[in-house]
């Protein structure tokens, strides 16, 4: 399965203090070798057809489709420039309050071959870019088996699920997740007419809206 994130990422981040506010906005796509210095591309992740892509569908001939799924690949793009979101013991008042922040950006996921679907993709707040070992498919990149809901997984991630589990609505859903696979919160896309994944050789552009308020 091919994953894609399209066009432009919007990122506006507003760090706050009770003497001033400072705002960081930025603008990125369409994607090439220029922004190498601006985000981390791990594992199988690169720059492809002017987007983003997570993980391959193609293979490196121009044109020419894998004849055989590509199985446990995982990728992740994360942008190099870091931001401290709230404070250890974060407490809800204003004067412990350390940023907030908003992002959009497009996406798609296709699949040339109805046996290359995929487990889905993730939006990730995280301390470092490194990608767990053995955590292609379910874990979406972002743990594994032996850490999964281990505290120090220390991550937030907007998950867009594409395959059920036990603990999921369905296979077409969206989720919060904290240090886990699990979702806190999720709900099914289907009831308002989203389809994550389409049937092979089709796919759909998606606008997501993130945004973490402190």
């Amino acid at each position: 399965m091919k994953l894609l994130i399209i066009a432009a990422v919007l990122l506006c981040f507003m760090a706050v203090t009770a003497q001033n506010l400072e705002t960081f906005s930025e603008t990125y796509g369409p994607f090439d070798s220029r922004y190498n210095d601006e985000f981390y591309y791990r594992e199988t992740a690169t720059t492809s057809e002017n987007a983003l892509q997570l993980t391959p569908a193609l293979t490196r001939d121009p044109g020419v489709y894998v004849v055989s799924p590509l199985p446990n690949q995982t990728g992740r793009v994360m942008l190099r420039k870091r931001f401290k979101l709230w404070e250890q013991g974060y407490k809800i008042s204003e004067s412990d309050r350390v940023a907030s922040f908003n992002s959009s950006f497009l996406f798609n996921i296709y699949a040339p071959f109805s046996n290359t679907r995929g487990e889905g993709l993730a939006f990730v707040l995280a301390p470092d870019t490194s990608i767990p070992s053995n955590s292609s498919g379910q874990y979406l990149g972002l743990t594994n088996e032996e850490t999964d809901v281990s505290p120090g997984n220390r991550f937030i991630a907007i998950e867009f699920d594409t395959v059920k589990q036990d603990f999921d609505p369905d296979a077409n859903h969206v989720g919060l997740n904290i240090n886990g696979i699990t979702s806190t919160v999720n709900a099914s896309l289907t009831p308002l007419g989203f389809e994550l994944a389409l049937a092979q050789n089709a796919t759909n552009l998606f606008n997501v809206w993130v945004q973490l308020d402190c």
